[in-house]
């Protein structure tokens, strides 16, 4: 039974979540030998709520991280200690979280809030921008396949409001749950995407994405099939990840980042300013833009909350029409 039992605590998170609890369980371990706390090499070192206060101020002060990371850390020290231990170490013996604990927790937040030089900005990619960077790998920036590749990849993450993790691994070594050419099926006027894994997709279900023909010269149909037709020629053993480089190797996150950035500097934009989740962002500030109704935007992103509007960027001419609006109902 303990095998089973195991594994079921082994998939109740990705292997990639397990792999970041590791750390920062590791990082706890070392900070308590720094403590003096003693323990069985083979067993979880002794914890409380004080030595988590110790441990939260340590990450700060001296190890510099930010406070997601911190909170990140504390729940693989959860998660482990859960699993092994049998019981929450973030939690009083009433079940409460630990009052100290989030108090200290949320004075790092505002600490870190308070002296952040810059804070980082995240601008859409809206439209406008997708179209000129399709035509820019049309002019013949990159290679071909990288260039086909990436107009497919660029337009299914726009259209379908992608997060950057939706569609690409963080390494080509260690990888799960990528789309593969079984999850993308093509029909006359669209195309299905089945994505293996989603932050509003928790039990890993599997979400469905149709992605339809806009009859524009941006579109995701048409990306994708000139870039399944230059991929069959290019490789005869299809690989199985559908995003390829003209290598053969999985699209990895960087590898996306590195070139979007090439892209966008190109085009006279500064290109620190961007990132993947830029396109799920310019997706929502185009929809709302092109004045699509609230829920159909909560839907086309798969919101499950009214959170979709903190995505959404009004631009200075969207609000001087509507400050015109307001004027002009003065008789």
């Amino acid at each position: 039974m303990d095998n089973i039992v195991n594994n079921l605590w082994d998939h109740s998170i990705s292997a990639r979540t397990r792999t970041q609890y590791k750390v920062g369980l590791d990082c706890y371990i070392k900070f308590a030998l720094l403590r003096g706390v003693s323990n069985n090499a083979s067993d979880l070192p002794p914890i409380s709520e004080r030595l988590l206060i110790y441990f939260v101020a340590f990450c700060d002060e001296h190890l510099k991280l930010a406070y997601t990371t911190i909170k990140l850390y504390l729940s693989g020290i959860r998660y482990f200690y859960l699993r092994i231990k049998g019981f929450n170490p973030l939690q009083n013996s009433v079940g409460q979280n630990s009052a100290c604990l989030q108090s200290i927790l949320t004075g790092v937040k505002k600490k870190q809030s308070l002296y952040s030089i810059s804070k980082r900005t995240r601008l859409p990619i809206t439209l406008s921008i997708l179209k000129k960077m399709c035509n820019l790998l049309r002019s013949g920036i990159l290679d071909m396949f990288t260039s086909y590749m990436f107009e497919a990849a660029c337009t299914v993450a726009f259209f379908g409001f992608l997060r950057c993790g939706e569609f690409t691994v963080h390494s080509d070594v260690h990888y799960d749950d990528y789309v593969s050419t079984e999850d993308v099926i093509c029909h006359d006027t669209f195309v299905t995407i089945t994505l293996k894994k989603s932050k509003t997709d928790p039990f890993r279900h599997g979400v469905q994405i149709k992605l339809f023909k806009t009859n524009t010269d941006v579109c995701p149909v048409n990306a994708i099939s000139k870039y399944l037709t230059l991929r069959s020629r290019v490789f005869r053993k299809q690989p199985m990840p559908f995003f390829v480089t003209k290598e053969g190797s999985i699209l990895t996150r960087a590898f996306f980042i590195n070139t979007l950035k090439v892209l966008l500097s190109h085009l006279g934009l500064n290109s620190d300013l961007y990132n993947g989740h830029s396109f799920r962002i310019g997706a929502a500030t185009t929809a709302q833009e092109a004045r699509i109704e609230d829920h159909l935007i909560k839907t086309l992103g798969r919101w499950s909350s009214n959170c979709y509007t903190t995505y959404i960027h009004t631009s200075p001419s969207v609000i001087q029409s509507a400050q015109q609006q307001i004027a002009s109902t003065v008789l």
